[in-house]
């Protein structure tokens, strides 16, 4: 998501700011091309982009990977299920095959052993497991409904437990956006974020809620992957995720 490449781009931002002559180029959709181009100008060593805006940038030959070192995939499983793997080895066919290749994913589908064979020469496998003492104390309900009591019962929570924070999340780009118009009608101060809306009100709506201005986020599962906010009271699914590691 755009969301996860802006937020990529600031943490690689914050790691070499004492580091002399690194420039790095985020590169999305919805972002003014001019000012992508500018950055590309100055010869950046690292790119962060989203698949689509990066093959664009390629197809009109203002990104050129044939000196290409390393090529990172993050959130592959999600890439993967959203049916990008011909982009992707679009991508990968304009780069040089002396690379190291690197692929993150919450999770390893057969889709991805079947990339990893393809693009790595004797991969190997690492994974992070957390001996649970780092983790935040969150407690987990469910509550049991028909789908015309959800939206009383999520505004009866936010009252009940005083939420200060809350992000909500939807299966469809639809289901979010009539629930956030339901949640404005009662009085809740909620923005919302999805694919269909301009980068501009994205951004918006993303700082928007981390300066406190809004008291919930409303979202479509996919965009989870791209939403880092400190001090959220509740994360709450509105609709039930399809897949146990979405959730």
């Amino acid at each position: 998501t755009r969301e996860l490449a802006i937020q990529i781009g600031d943490v690689i931002k914050s790691a070499t700011k004492y580091t002399e002559g690194i420039r790095t180029a985020v590169l999305y959709g919805g972002q003014d091309i001019q000012r992508q181009l500018f950055l590309l100008r100055k010869k950046p060593q690292i790119v962060v982009g989203t698949v689509g805006r990066v093959l664009d940038h390629i197809d009109r030959k203002t990104v050129k990977l044939n000196a290409l070192k390393t090529l990172v995939l993050d959130e592959c499983d999600v890439m993967l299920d959203m049916g990008f793997i011909g982009d992707i080895r679009k991508i990968v066919a304009k780069t040089h095959t002396d690379r190291q290749n690197l692929i993150f994913s919450a999770t390893i589908p057969d889709q991805i052993k079947t990339l990893c064979s393809e693009m790595m020469k004797d991969p190997v496998t690492v994974s992070a497991e957390c001996d649970g003492k780092e983790l935040p104390d969150v407690k987990q309900y469910y509550i049991l409904l028909k789908d015309s009591q959800r939206v009383e019962c999520l505004k009866a929570l936010v009252e009940k437990y005083s939420l200060k924070r809350t992000i909500v999340f939807c299966n469809t780009k639809f289901r979010a956006e009539k629930l956030a118009q339901a949640m404005k009608s009662k009085g809740i101060k909620c923005c919302l974020l999805h694919g269909d809306l301009e980068q501009r009100e994205r951004s918006a709506a993303m700082k928007a809620f981390r300066d406190g201005e809004y008291s919930m986020l409303v979202s479509t599962d996919v965009s989870a992957r791209g939403i880092d906010v400190d001090d959220v009271d509740a994360v709450i699914n509105f609709d039930p995720p399809a897949d146990e590691d979405y959730y």
